[in-house]
């Protein structure tokens, strides 16, 4: 994560130079980021929390985005700075006001109809294109014959 960081820094020389200059996208994606945050000591958690925060905060600008995947998002597995700059949110699996409290925290799940069943869950798209809300998401589910893939 630190190369990313220094990457961030030197596309952010780049864009001093020149702020019309477009990068390729560089996307880091840290799956299950509730485990690598909780049960290290508080130094490697800080260290981590602060990586990540930072390239959330300054990533944007230079082209370099974010994918974090967990099980359960609360404010032990990422900072709030870093949830306030995430761009789509998508929860899938139970939803209620309990597990919807962290990405959407001024969310009341009663007011939305749910399908039921895999891949369902709530969406938002957070950009000048899309309206400022939470949606219902239903994604495709494929089943497939044993040793087929």
């Amino acid at each position: 994560m630190s190369s990313v960081l220094n990457t961030i820094y030197e596309r952010q020389e780049a864009l001093y130079k020149d702020s019309t200059h477009e990068f390729e996208h560089l996307t880091i994606v840290i799956d299950e980021v509730l485990a690598l945050s909780e049960g290290v000591n508080k130094q490697i958690k800080d260290s981590f929390m602060s990586l990540l925060s930072t390239i959330a905060l300054l990533g944007r600008a230079t082209s370099c985005h974010l994918i974090l995947v967990s099980q359960r998002f609360d404010f032990n597995a990422v900072p709030v700075s870093v949830r306030e700059q995430a761009n789509v949110l998508v929860q899938i699996g139970n939803i209620s006001s309990k597990t919807t409290q962290f990405l959407f925290p001024d969310l009341n799940p009663e007011g939305i109809v749910i399908p039921i069943g895999k891949g369902t869950g709530l969406i938002q798209v957070i950009d000048s294109e899309h309206p400022y809300q939470v949606l219902p998401l239903l994604t495709p589910t494929f089943y497939t014959e044993r040793g087929i893939l």
